[in-house]
């Protein structure tokens, strides 16, 4: 199943940079959209799936925008996914935009990246990001992503081996 645009979703330590970094890796023609959000950049993060803004920016870009929401005390917002014929397109972002972006792109593919809570909290923990070790609310996101997803990968598995599960069906 071709589709016009790949979405990878799941909650925070899922993996679904990871994954996009690989897939972006073996499509040197994919055309990657990153979100636009205030929140501030991680020691050593790269900027693979966020743009990185000030708040002043991102009042001003917002408008542009497919859907804003905000999350732990962070703006962010998704750019249209447009792209030329024939290139692929994919994003990461929360479960909560995926309806709006459905709405205007109603071919996505759209993969779940899941771990369990324990998995997710410990990932959380190795990058510092103890604020949003939430397991009630990661467990939500994962259960909400199941409802929405076409493909659910659990990324504890290899890279390699979600990949080629996403390639089988994508693009």
């Amino acid at each position: 199943m071709a589709a016009s645009a790949l979405v990878l979703i799941g909650p925070s330590g899922a993996g679904k940079s990871t994954l996009l970094r690989a897939l972006s890796a073996e499509l040197p023609d994919l055309r990657t959209v990153r979100t636009l959000t205030t929140r501030p950049r991680r020691p050593g993060e790269t900027s693979d799936t966020h743009e990185f803004v000030s708040a002043a920016e991102f009042a001003e870009r917002k408008a542009a925008a497919l859907g804003v929401h905000r999350h732990y005390g962070h703006d962010y917002a998704l750019p249209r996914l447009e792209a030329g014929p024939g290139v692929p397109v994919a994003t990461c972002l929360r479960a909560v935009v995926l309806d709006r972006l459905r709405s205007l792109h109603p071919d996505l593919y759209v993969v779940a990246a899941e771990a369990p809570v324990p998995e997710l909290l410990r990932r959380l923990g190795e990058r510092g990001d103890r604020e949003r070790a939430e397991p009630e609310v990661l467990q939500a996101e994962l259960e909400a992503g199941r409802q929405l997803a076409d493909l659910v990968l659990d990324t504890r598995e290899p890279v390699a081996d979600c990949l080629a599960r996403i390639r089988e069906v994508w693009p």
